[in-house]
């Protein structure tokens, strides 16, 4: 079979389980044919022999089951760089990109007279947000880098991700319950500045059960849901936070992901462990409560 008798065979096949039937057949035959998308296009009559053809049919039964694209080729690329994905790994999402945006706006900030400061991710699963700031102040030696997850098989893919983009020196990798290791302790009891990153999981059980099954069925449920209200993770992170920061005058900086549908019942939970914050909210491109930035 050609090339372009493949993708249309194979995109008619998708089009009843997946709104991006073409883009999906394209991006996986590229994959095989380890080539880029554009050599599809200008490529169209080169013929593929019967073991390429058998491989590409499996991913493409495999993608109408509603397996994600990214697990089936095994990488997403995210704020410009390459990162290794698989089934113990949230898929990164293009709006988390505001979230590493707006963390190196205000880290920029914040060394104009704390020239020394920490940097922590937590629950990091790829690495995807960390490296990525990271990447961006690699020159900065004076950022301590730190990312955490419970999860050791995480944590694997993170520091892959890390040594791929070349940035693994930079950033210290610790299996962690959110901020309950001893080297993060450690931190709170300096006087430089702190920026944690949160990006936890935040599904309520309504809006989990009403999740594709691309979702449900294919990525780590430990990364998505958190209790009734999808606020469980994030609750007893504002804890370990008070306890940390209880007659201290550390300047703290947090950033969270959220549900559109959570910002007002989120604020309320900030503002009954911290009652003087300064809470900033912020949109996603497409215009939707996605992040909140808070100055303890």
């Amino acid at each position: 079979m050609t090339i372009q008798s493949l993708i249309l065979q194979a995109a008619t096949e998708l089009s009843k389980s997946s709104e991006t039937a073409f883009l999906d057949v394209e991006i996986l035959l590229a994959h095989l044919l380890k080539k880029p998308r554009e050599y599809l296009l200008t490529h169209p009559k080169v013929s593929l022999n019967k073991k390429q053809v058998a491989t590409y049919q499996k991913l493409i039964h495999r993608r109408k089951k509603g397996e994600p694209v990214a697990y089936l080729i095994g990488y997403k690329y995210f704020y410009g760089l390459k990162f290794k994905v698989d089934f113990n790994t949230l898929i990164p999402r293009p709006e988390t990109e505001l979230m590493v945006e707006k963390a190196l706006w205000k880290i920029t900030n914040l060394r104009g007279e704390n020239p020394n400061l920490s940097v922590i991710d937590l629950g990091t699963g790829s690495g995807a947000i960390i490296i990525s700031l990271a990447n961006q102040l690699k020159n900065k030696s004076t950022i301590n880098f730190t990312a955490t997850d419970i999860s050791k098989n995480a944590l694997k893919v993170a520091r892959e991700n890390a040594k791929n983009n070349k940035i693994s020196s930079q950033i210290s990798f610790l299996q962690s319950d959110l901020l309950s290791h001893k080297k993060i302790s450690a931190l709170f009891k300096q006087k430089s500045p702190v920026v944690i990153l949160a990006n936890l999981p935040y599904l309520s059980k309504e809006v989990y059960s009403s999740a594709p099954i691309t979702v449900k069925n294919f990525e780590p449920l430990t990364a998505l849901f958190s209790g009734q209200d999808g606020l469980s993770h994030y609750r007893k992170l504002l804890k370990q936070i008070k306890n940390f920061t209880l007659g201290s005058n550390q300047l703290i900086t947090l950033f969270c992901e959220i549900s559109p549908e959570q910002k007002t019942l989120i604020k309320k939970e900030i503002e009954n462990y911290f009652s003087t914050a300064k809470i900033k909210f912020h949109k996603d491109l497409a215009k939707r409560w996605r992040l909140v930035e808070v100055e303890i």
